[in-house]
């Protein structure tokens, strides 16, 4: 047997959201901790939920409804390592989960990988969920999922993890002074900070008036928000190699002096004190509790974390909060020697499209013209399609009753690798050899036959129905419309949450805000001078000072496409009602349009990823109905304003749109404002927009679940719209909206069968929106349902992406 190191020897881990878990006799460390005999006990509890739908009702469920009760532990190892064993134990003095599922991240942040379900192993008194892997994986970070039922018990022993350190992690910041701009206040004159006491390396104990404890008053504001802050500035006395800032924060269990956790944390780091960089940023990871079985301390553990190291002798820890808080210790953990960021091995998703399948059908050997007359025993049924070029993929599409008909079926003689049922429908997919023809062979229970069966075929390595990229949502103005999770992530933390898509995939990213809007005067960046002139102002409330820059950095270093938003004005239906109003309007915002996109363009142009514009007016099959008869004229204004300036700047940039197929209007009669919408003056030129990603809005009902009519009646809007863009010569693709009626995250299943459904007409599925509702970062409250069910469904699809890798 091999000898590795344990990797988690008194390390850091954390419990997914105390909402639902209440978690008793835990320290933080006390898991990873050698020869521990402490167990720490769990329970699951449910949590209920309400939500407005679509006809203004209130539905109301729980956390747990529609999925499998689970929640999650995971391990900070520190500098990532190469993992080759990991377990978790419990002590059967309580109850055992059914299942664990095990997850790494190279980051600390991002948990992509599914690395499998443990083994159960059983002693006399314990029972360890381990999992040993035949070759090893670089890991910074392990996520333990635990399924057990709502309300029971369970006793944790330890939890470790086994393999080879590349690096070794050093404490920096025992005994370094800091200084900090809090508040002097009279309430804490007894607890006076001395500027070691963070620093000291002494935790505070059960009781929050233990004197270890450091009380902080904000009396300044950040620049970038204008939120109250406390800074506390950490000299190192020299450069070092810095990796990781850990803060434990602490909140009594009675009202104390109004002390609370920070909002969130931001640490800047400094080689020379006066210019200061983005280390990283955190919202509470976790919470513990200090009892000494009289009193009790509620404790929050912050993690700004790199895997890798950077250089810095001064740390500028900014602690966002409206009321005082309570410090505990500050750790700062680096390597005496430098330690370079990991080369990364992401999925890469070819560009596809649909092969023009020329299908003809046979039954027993005889060609037939349709497949509605087949009535025979023993039918051997081909379908043989003639490709355009060779194709590698395949989805065969059966009606669902149908299918229950069919004992057995292949494509070129290979199985599906994947399957699933949407609607009225199943869709079966398969991967081959490159072939020219391809050929599905069925064979029906005797006396059965097929109405509906098609076959679509594909020409790329990557596998669908997968998600090629989507949205990154964000509000122009996010302090007036209210705070919102994301909004304050820096520039390393917004490229490590696109780094989290990247590795599911995902290598497409739209800026999904207008970058001007018409109607509010206000910009996403500073107005350059024309239009700051007319009253323009930038929007406030973001943790970069260009967020276009700190994306298109990001997404540069990903090696992604990214589009940028350009301009929007108030909805069509809400235009002024005459007609003269309408162009004047719009042409009041093309004016504008004139001097954004320009300066957009001499911004930004020289970022590899820089791939085109996304025009933000969003158009809805509704809207478009109204001026059917003028051949959607002002809409078409409003886009093709923005084209002629797009394309007179650059012409290898590609222009986008997400029309919402409300299913307001006929699909045909959708599918043809499409076309007049999009399409060049000249026939057979290039059209005014290329790429059209349709928003399905599958949750505009008055219910959260999708029945399988609502899908099915979906069907056909995707394939007159893609009839639509695809004559007027653009490529359609669809935007898979991710949040269910009452904007809570759609069920995980419900993706799936979305993705199985849009698949077939396009393999450029995109999602709204990355960033609220399809990530394991982003998020504004750690103990929130929608910090879990974010994570949750995350998981469950890095989970099923390897159902196309392996």
């Amino acid at each position: 047997m091999p000898t590795y190191q344990n990797l988690s020897d008194n390390t850091i881990y954390t419990f997914s959201t105390s909402q639902t878990l209440n978690v008793t006799n835990n320290d933080g460390q006390r898991l990873t901790t050698p020869n521990n005999d402490k167990p720490v006990s769990v329970k699951l509890k449910d949590a209920p939920l309400s939500f407005g739908d679509g006809a203004g009702n209130t539905v109301n469920t729980t956390m747990f409804e529609e999925k499998d009760p689970c929640w999650y532990i995971k391990n900070d190892l520190g500098f990532p390592a190469m993992l080759q064993k990991t377990e978790i134990t419990f002590s059967k003095e309580k109850k055992i989960p059914a299942r664990v599922e095990i997850f790494t991240s190279d980051d600390g942040y991002n948990f992509t990988k599914y690395i499998g379900d443990a083994e159960k192993t059983e002693s006399e008194t314990t029972v360890t969920f381990s999992l040993e892997l035949q070759t090893p994986v670089l890991a910074k970070a392990v996520k333990y999922y635990v399924f057990s039922a709502i309300g029971e018990s369970l006793s944790i022993l330890s939890i470790k993890s086994e393999g080879q350190r590349l690096n070794e992690r050093t404490l920096l910041s025992v005994g370094k002074k800091y200084t900090t701009d809090s508040k002097q206040d009279d309430r804490f004159t007894d607890r006076l900070d001395d500027g070691v006491k963070l620093t000291d390396g002494i935790i505070g104990g059960a009781a929050i008036k233990d004197k270890e404890y450091v009380y902080m008053t904000p009396n300044s504001k950040d620049e970038l928000m204008g939120r109250n802050v406390v800074n506390v500035t950490i000299d190192l006395e020299a450069v070092q190699n810095v990796s990781e800032v850990i803060i434990n924060s602490a909140k009594p269990s009675t009202v104390l002096y109004s002390i609370a956790h920070p909002e969130f944390i931001s640490v800047k780091y400094s080689e020379d004190g006066e210019s200061y960089k983005d280390f990283s940023m955190s919202y509470p990871e976790g919470f513990s509790i200090r009892n000494d079985g009289v009193t009790k301390t509620n404790i929050a553990t912050f993690m700004m974390m790199r895997n890798h190291t950077v250089k810095a002798r001064y740390l500028k820890i900014v602690l966002f909060s409206n009321s005082p808080i309570a410090l505990d210790e500050i750790y700062v953990y680096g390597s005496e020697t430098e330690v370079k960021e990991p080369e990364y091995d992401f999925l890469t998703m070819g560009e596809s499209k649909d092969l023009a399948l020329e299908a003809e059908y046979f039954v027993n050997g005889e060609k037939v013209e349709s497949l509605k007359t087949m009535n025979a025993i023993d039918q051997f049924i081909e379908m043989k399609a003639n490709l355009k070029e060779p194709a590698q993929n395949a989805i065969l599409t059966i009606r669902t009753a149908e299918y229950q008909r069919v004992k057995e079926l292949s494509v070129n003689s290979t199985k599906p690798i994947y399957q699933n049922s949407v609607g009225s429908y199943t869709y079966l997919y398969y991967e081959f050899e490159k072939n020219d023809v391809i050929t599905a062979d069925i064979i029906l229970y005797n006396g059965n036959f097929l109405k509906h069966t098609t076959l679509t075929a594909f020409n790329n390595e990557a596998f669908m129905p997968l998600i090629r990229g989507g949205f990154y949502a964000i509000f122009i103005d996010a302090l007036p419309s209210g705070y919102n999770a994301h909004h304050f992530f820096d520039e390393y933390r917004t490229y490590i949450h696109i780094k989290g898509f990247r590795e599911l995939g995902m290598d497409t990213m739209i800026i999904g805000c207008e970058n001007l809007n018409y109607e509010g005067k206000i910009t996403l960046i500073d107005p350059p001078e024309e239009l700051a002139q007319k009253g323009y102002r930038k929007g406030t409330g973001h943790g970069v000072n260009d967020i276009n820059e700190a994306i298109l950095n990001a997404t540069d270093k990903l090696g992604m496409k990214t589009y940028i938003s350009t301009i929007s004005s108030l909805p069509y239906s809400s235009l002024p009602a005459a007609k003269n109003d309408k162009e004047a309007y719009i042409n009041g915002a093309l004016e504008d349009a004139k001097i954004i996109i320009p300066h957009i363009y001499e911004l930004y142009k020289d970022h590899p990823s820089f791939y085109g514009f996304y025009l933000t007016d969003e158009t809805c099959d509704a809207w478009l109905a109204t001026e059917r008869s003028n051949r959607t004229s002002f809409t078409r204004m409003l886009y093709k304003g923005q084209s002629d300036i797009i394309r007179q700047l650059d012409e290898s940039l590609y222009i986008a749109i997400a029309p919402a197929a409300w299913r307001s209007d006929l699909s045909s009669r959708f599918g043809e404002s499409l076309y007049n919408l999009i399409k060049n003056d000249v026939d057979g030129e290039r059209p005014i927009v290329d790429h059209v990603m349709m928003q399905d809005c599958l949750g505009r009902e008055s219910s959260i679940a999708i029945s399988g009519g609502i899908y099915d009646g979906f069907r056909q809007y995707l394939k007159d719209c893609k009839a639509g863009v695809e004559r007027a010569g653009g490529v359609f693709m669809n935007d898979a909206e991710t949040f269910d009626v009452g904007y809570r995250i759609k069920r995980y299943d419900e993706l799936l069968r979305s993705l199985a459904l849009e698949s077939s007409y396009t393999n450029s599925t995109l999602i709204f929106d990355l960033a609220h509702y399809f990530s394991s970062t982003g998020k504004g409250s750690f103990d929130n349902y929608s910090y879990f069910d974010n994570d949750y469904v995350n998981s469950r699809y890095a989970k099923y992406v390897i159902t196309f890798l392996d």
